[in-house]
């Protein structure tokens, strides 16, 4: 019997889906890893046949090294009861200015259109929740690039 059940399991190829689609989907990520687009969008798939196949470790690396997030890594440490920290914030590269709020405020406007259509029939299709996924990591991203920008710890 495997020590991960199946919701862990959707999760964990919920977060390699998102992963993969912000590192600029299979068919782009498939040039900068060792596998190809049928393997990545195995890794990704939660149909019977793919049930058992997950992305390999430095695959994950590179894809939370692409995504710009570690997307499948906070899920593994979420999935075992832990939160990710980032280590000693480096120096600010670039000073936090409006342009990154206005910036956010767009990227967080993309989250609530996805979610106000996901809304409006009352049901959230599997294509949807992908949507809202894909744009709340993004919102992710921006409030860490923000959060960096200032100095803050990430």
């Amino acid at each position: 019997m495997r020590a991960i059940n199946r919701e862990q399991a959707a999760a964990l190829k919920g977060a390699t889906r998102r992963a993969i689609q912000m590192a600029g989907t299979a068919e782009s990520f498939q040039h900068i890893t060792r596998v190809g687009k049928a393997p990545l969008s195995n890794y990704a798939s939660t149909s019977d046949d793919n049930a058992e196949k997950f992305m390999p470790l430095d695959i994950v690396l590179e894809a939370d090294l692409e995504a710009g997030s570690p997307v499948i890594t906070e899920q593994l440490a979420r999935l075992q009861g832990y939160r990710l920290v980032k280590d000693e914030p480096a120096a600010a590269a670039a000073k936090l200015n409006l342009m990154d709020l206005l910036s956010m405020d767009s990227v967080s406007n993309a989250l609530k259109t996805v979610v106000v259509e996901a809304l409006d029939d009352g049901h959230i299709s599997t294509g949807e929740a992908r949507d809202i996924g894909r744009e709340g990591e993004k919102l992710i991203k921006k409030i860490r690039e923000i959060m960096s920008k200032a100095g803050a710890g990430v």
